[in-house]
């Protein structure tokens, strides 16, 4: 189950990456004279490159607060069952 934050991360995650590979592909197909250091299909490649990165980071960071979470909840119900046999302890 995503939690809030998880979620967030994992829609801007997914948007750094669609709009990145759209980016790049939009300057692929510029004209190559409107350019002065990279040709377009250089830097295509690396905003391309580049956004595929960035947006798996976020895809990883939001599964790494959502398998925190999710230990967070076992540990909490662990303790929940420790202290009820700690109290049956104490009443017998």
């Amino acid at each position: 189950m995503k939690h809030g934050i998880a979620k967030l991360l994992s829609v801007i995650g997914s948007v750094t990456i669609g709009a990145g590979v759209l980016v790049g592909l939009i300057i692929c197909f510029q004209d190559p004279y409107d350019y002065v250091l990279f040709s377009p299909v250089t830097l295509g490649v690396m905003t391309f490159v580049s956004s595929i990165i960035s947006g798996a980071l976020f895809l990883g960071l939001a599964e790494v607060i959502d398998l925190l979470e999710d230990i967070r909840s076992d540990a909490q119900k662990t303790g929940n069952i420790l202290e009820r046999m700690d109290n049956r302890q104490r009443e017998s």
